[in-house]
Order: structure tokens, then sequence, then C-alpha cells
């Protein structure tokens, strides 16, 4: 890669408005924080994190005269997209219950490959509920 494509790059990555949420995200996760039983992030968590990420997520949205709560962190879409790339990435994991920041990466090409996959259509990466291959075969019993 020459200087000049690696120096386009790293300023287009300085104004892409994604990665400063997901670098924001990753601070402000700190030491960690509680996870619901179903692995999503609490509601007074995302409560503070959708007007600091500015992700467009509306809490409560009111259509007409009612007012519907958001029950869930997982109804916030854009919310939720930003912590599955962190994860994706491998800048966050799950321990225990808690969100906490990963080390570190190792090796080189991980957060390349979490993309590729996030962006290739295979959204396992991104959404581990979703399964893109088929259910193992069982072999009968002799």
């Amino acid at each position: 890669m020459t200087r000049s494509i690696r120096s386009d790059i790293t300023a287009a990555a300085a104004e892409s408005a994604l990665l400063k949420q997901v670098v924001e995200t990753v601070r402000w996760i700190g030491d960690g924080r509680k996870l619901t039983q179903t692995g999503a992030l609490t509601l007074a968590d995302a409560r503070v994190l959708v007007p600091l990420l500015d992700t467009g997520d509306q809490l409560d949205p009111a259509i007409g005269d009612r007012v519907y709560k958001t029950k869930s962190s997982t109804e916030l879409l854009d919310l939720s997209l930003i912590v599955g790339w962190a994860k994706a990435a491998g800048l966050v994991r799950v321990v225990r219950g808690r969100l906490v920041r990963a080390a570190p990466p190792r090796r080189r090409g991980r957060p390349a490959r979490a993309l590729r996959a996030s962006v290739g259509g295979r959204d396992s990466a991104v959404h581990p509920r979703r399964r893109d291959r088929p259910a193992a075969r069982h072999r009968p019993a002799r």
C-alpha cells in the first residue's frame, strides 16, 4: 500500500461518523457495563448512549397522541448496530453478563474481517442470533 493511499484511508477514517460512534461507545463502556439476561444493553444505558452518540434512534416515540414506551435497547436499531460492530471488530466482548473492553488485538486484519462479514451479507458477526449455516445433522442411533 502506498503512502498516499494509506493517508487517504486514514483521513477518511478520521472523518467517519460511524467510526467515531464506535470509538465513543468503547470509551463509554470503560470497565464494563451490565447486560440484560438476553445479552442486550440495559435500557438505562441505552438512554445515556443514544444522545451521546447521536444515533438518531427514538426513545419512547410518539405517534399522534399516543406514546409508545421503549421496552428494550434492542428496539434501538442504530445503537444495536454500533454495539454489534464493536463486538464484531473485537473491541468489546461479553464476560459473565457484562460488556467489557477487549484487550488490544494482537493480529492484523481482525477489524477488516469483521467489517467484511457485516457488510458482505454474513450478519452472524454482527447479530450472533442469526445463523447462516444449516442445522447440524444428527446421525441415527445404531
